[in-house]
């Protein structure tokens, strides 16, 4: 191809008016096209980037079944779905009602989104009506309304009769998921009240109640068995921990707490054995 001179035609030479000639035309779109579509396409580039890091996660959901009948010391087995963006090391927190049930332990495998045939499970006792339990498991995957795990309950024949699991927070692969549904999960324990019925698993009381270093537990048991208690606070710290070798009936043990080990104050009281679990508070007053 041969590029002619570019110049001024018409019939004054001085003329301002330039003529482009269909060649020339060509070599400009050529070469200066690209330098004014490469800003517009940076433009557009850096606005994808900003839409990615700035957009928020779309948060986590779950669900549970709606109801839950459970009697004490009855366990079942329920399953809980959900959508989770982002696979790898999880947490999940779930708060429950411990009167009234537990979470005994969880499970994973190739048909959910957690990994693990065994999640770990570490609960902590804020109140007799609140506790909190964590799931942890190091391999996952995200989950699209797939079952994320299955939960292992127990029925607790606390005073309430009604009670509730609720999904609270969820960590993936070192992010944070905000929780914006957390479907189902009243549970409703049928059966009689365990603390008022003779045979059954209850803690009836400690005395003295307060007390300053030294106190009387007593519960029962429907069966002999080595029964496992615990003094945690009400945030969930655990205090002590032992066993006592209980019989059918009505038992009691000498508990001592020194100064050093709890300041004053309101403290949780759990029996968990074969048949159920049991909670009472105790008050620490020197």
């Amino acid at each position: 191809m041969t590029v002619r001179f570019l110049g001024k035609v018409g019939p004054k030479a001085h003329s301002t008016q330039t003529v482009w000639r269909p060649e020339a035309v060509y070599l400009r779109r050529m070469f200066l096209s690209p330098l004014t579509i490469l800003p517009a396409a940076r433009g557009l580039l850096l606005a994808i980037v900003l839409m990615a890091v700035c957009l928020p996660s779309v948060a986590a959901e779950f669900a549970l079944p709606d109801t839950i009948s459970i009697a004490p010391g009855e366990r079942r087995e329920v399953a809980l779905t959900g959508v989770i963006e982002v696979g790898g090391a999880t947490t999940i927190r779930i708060r429950y009602t411990p009167g009234v049930v537990r979470i005994v332990s969880a499970r994973g495998g190739d048909l959910t989104s957690q990994y693990c045939e065994q999640i770990t499970v570490r609960d902590s006792i804020i109140s007799g009506t609140e506790a909190i339990a964590v799931l942890t498991c190091p391999f996952s995957r995200p989950a699209i309304g797939d079952t994320v795990c299955f939960l292992t309950l127990e029925g607790i024949g606390g005073p309430d009769r009604i009670g509730q699991i609720t999904i609270v927070s969820i960590s993936a692969s070192d992010i944070d998921f905000p929780v914006s549904r957390s479907a189902g999960g009243l549970v409703n324990r049928t059966g009689p009240i365990i603390g008022g019925q003779r045979g059954e698993v209850a803690i009836t009381g400690n005395y003295p109640n307060p007390f300053a270093e030294r106190t009387r537990i007593v519960f029962r048991v429907p069966i002999a068995e080595p029964v496992r208690m615990t003094l945690r606070t009400i945030q969930g710290r655990l205090i002590r921990a032992w066993s006592v070798d209980a019989v059918a009936g009505e038992n009691s043990y000498e508990l001592t707490i020194l100064p050093a080990e709890a300041a004053s104050g309101m403290y949780i009281l759990e029996l968990r054995s074969i048949a159920g679990t049991a909670y009472h508070s105790v008050r620490i007053q020197p």
